[in-house]
């Protein structure tokens, strides 16, 4: 239980702290799951994925709200995210996690 309270304090922290300066959470949530917590480098790579979506989402809806968004960059990573997203998760596979580790 209190390695779960620990990883919820973390992960708050972690998320505002990236939404605040736009930096993407995975820099520091990876390398803590596995350094800390023993956690496979592909589960935290997946768990950084989803534990920074809804930051993001909010922070999204924040800057939308105050204006600060230029569209048309904005699809233009997005239309460059996917391939990156796609490539970056079939590697996670391929690579041992003693290389991930190592890259992390």
């Amino acid at each position: 239980m209190a390695q779960e309270i620990i990883l919820l304090i973390m992960g708050f922290i972690i998320a505002t702290a990236s939404s605040m300066i736009g930096l993407g959470g995975g820099v520091l949530i990876v390398p803590s799951l596995i350094l800390f917590f023993g956690v496979s480098p592909q589960k935290a790579v997946a768990i950084s994925l989803l534990a920074m979506s809804g930051t993001t989402i909010s922070a999204a809806f924040g800057y939308i709200r105050h204006g600060l968004v230029d569209y048309k960059l904005a699809v233009l990573y997005d239309i460059m995210d996917i391939p990156g997203v796609i490539v970056g998760a079939y590697l996670t596979v391929l690579i041992p996690s003693n290389v991930l580790a190592g890259i992390c």
